[in-house]
């Protein structure tokens, strides 16, 4: 499959590339000069803007397809052949291999036509759920796309040195006073995989990029929300990100293109993470264990019935955020939108009133008896009442009454996330549309 675009697209993208080249200057002959983007930045308007190829660009790459995959790919070829020169300002055409800019535009132009091209994103999970995951089942397939996998068995399919050295070198990472050691998969940690299709950057993120990372976000967020995991809060002096790591499928085989980091407020939550035991009542291996296998095929469930889970696992992703970080304000609110993304409604909400339509749907989802009903809407009023005031009016910190609430409100979300997503399972196992 690859984006099959006109003759005449590709003819006139190969012409007005090779006017372009021309005015783009290369900075100590490894990046791009400033306004590099900006010479390119017609050429987009070359491609089909409306239709199934528009969509499809939007996809694989983002809102500027063509000029990011040509700013992008050249960006990877500098850093990774040249050698860095200080105070070196040159045009591009007097840097080997670039002096024919209508070779290098009809290249550049056939690559970005036989996109979509293939990729996995592999991050390590937390050592707490990789330790029983890795002794009790050893591989599990969320979904076509998603994957778990123990570090052991990626170390021939997806090797972590790719022989181009500045790659590697970058993949391995390091610090300033030291050399970097060689990456290396964990034997004792498991990784969640995710294989997508799109083309990968250097320096900016493509769209595939961003819904890989989503996907890392729902997954930890689905976990929390069903109490497989939860948040363990432990300090650390100097705190490394989280990797992730970037293979593309090249001539058969599974290449290291890059190793990026995790946000630090992600990282500091996921690395933190350690198994629920439900208060003490599930602290034996034997019981996590039996816990994990239900919550992976729940999820297994969600996202292979993506669609229909879409607002589900977009909550999740809220729900992380509103654990990472410092700002309680901007936790509250965050938590408040898993709500408004599970049971919210634009024209409902219009007649009755946002918050009193998600009071009264909340507490007849998750609410098992009268009283607890009555419990549940008296207390979101009072939570969606803080919520209006951060958001309308401002404030400056919440009070240990406020604190409390947010705690109810992270409850809260738990229960309708879980509610929801017996519900999706539910209909899946009964085959219904």
């Amino acid at each position: 499959m690859t984006l099959n675009l006109h003759d005449n697209c590709l003819v006139q993208l190969a012409a007005t590339l090779t006017q372009a080249l021309g005015q783009i200057e290369v900075r100590n002959r490894m990046f791009l000069g400033s306004g590099a983007s900006d010479r390119l930045i017609g050429l987009d308007a070359i491609l089909p803007q409306t239709g199934k190829v528009q969509e499809a660009l939007q996809k694989y790459i983002g809102e500027s397809p063509f000029v990011d995959f040509v700013s992008e790919t050249l960006s990877r070829e500098l850093y990774e052949q040249q050698t860095f020169q200080s105070n070196e300002i040159k045009p591009l055409s007097e840097i080997e291999p670039y002096a024919d800019f209508g070779s290098l535009a009809s290249r550049l132009v056939t690559e970005f036509n036989s996109l979509p091209w293939r990729y996995t994103v592999t991050v390590a999970l937390p050592a707490a759920f990789s330790r029983l995951f890795c002794e009790h089942i050893g591989k599990f397939d969320i979904s076509d796309t998603i994957s778990i996998r123990k570090g052991e068995s990626l170390k021939e399919e997806f090797p972590l040195i790719s022989g181009i050295a500045k790659r590697d070198e970058a993949i391995a990472g390091g610090g300033l006073l030291s050399s970097p050691a060689a990456a290396e998969w964990k034997n004792d940690f498991a990784y969640l995989q995710i294989r997508i299709v799109g083309f990968f950057g250097k320096y900016s993120a493509t769209e595939p990029q961003r819904q890989a990372v989503d996907t890392i976000r729902s997954f930890f967020g689905i976990c929390i929300a069903q109490r497989l995991m939860k948040p363990n809060w432990t300090y650390t002096l100097y705190s490394t990100p989280e990797k992730y790591y970037i293979h593309k499928h090249t001539d058969g085989n599974w290449v290291p293109l890059e190793a990026e980091n995790l946000e630090t407020r992600h990282s500091e939550l996921i690395r933190g993470l350690v198994m629920d035991d439900l208060n003490g009542h599930s602290d034996t291996d034997e019981s996590l264990v039996r816990r994990m296998k239900i919550e992976l095929n729940t999820m297994s469930a969600l996202y292979r019935n993506a669609e229909r889970a879409q607002h589900l696992i977009l909550a999740a992703q809220w729900l992380l955020d509103s654990y990472c970080g410092n700002d309680e304000l901007l936790q509250f609110v965050q938590a408040a939108v898993v709500v408004e993304i599970l049971l919210g409604d634009k024209a409902s909400s219009d007649q009755t009133g946002l918050g009193e339509l998600l009071a009264n749907r909340c507490a007849y989802l998750i609410a098992n008896t009268h009283t607890q009903r009555a419990d549940i809407l008296v207390q979101f009023r009072k939570i969606y009442d803080i919520r209006s005031k951060i958001v309308h009016r401002g404030k400056s910190r919440l009070t240990v009454f406020e604190r409390n609430l947010l705690s109810k409100l992270r409850w809260l979300c738990f229960r309708i996330i879980q509610e929801e997503a017996r519900l999706i399972e539910k209909d899946v196992k009964e085959g219904q549309p």
